[in-house]
């Protein structure tokens, strides 16, 4: 179980690119904005919207380099949203199981 409390980590998930949340910690549901896109709402909100959020995440195709990005920072949520690189463009795309993941590190 990880930190609750001043530097520690206020939340992290898991999730499909349908919304599912596969496990997590203060999330209290996924929100599924469309195609590569998703919302991670947490149970608890953070003090601050200045936080730190890191992404990570796996590709199931060997043919895509995984592009990840924070869309937005709230003290309710974070949007996270995930795609690939191709001959110099980027796509969003939904990557199946697992494809959306984050952890929310904050000092209250």
């Amino acid at each position: 179980m990880p930190l609750f409390g001043d530097n520690g980590c206020h939340a992290w998930g898991c999730a499909n690119h349908q919304g599912t949340l596969h496990a997590g910690y203060n999330v209290s549901s996924v929100t599924d904005n469309g195609t590569g896109d998703a919302t991670f709402n947490f149970t608890t909100n953070t003090g601050t919207t200045n936080y730190c959020c890191v992404q990570g995440g796996r590709t199931q195709s060997n043919n895509a380099e995984k592009v990840k990005a924070i869309y937005s920072l709230s003290s309710s949520s974070v949007r996270t949203r995930t795609g690939y690189t191709y001959y110099g463009g980027l796509a969003w795309y939904d990557f199946g199981e697992k494809s959306h993941h984050m952890a929310v590190f904050t000092s209250y």
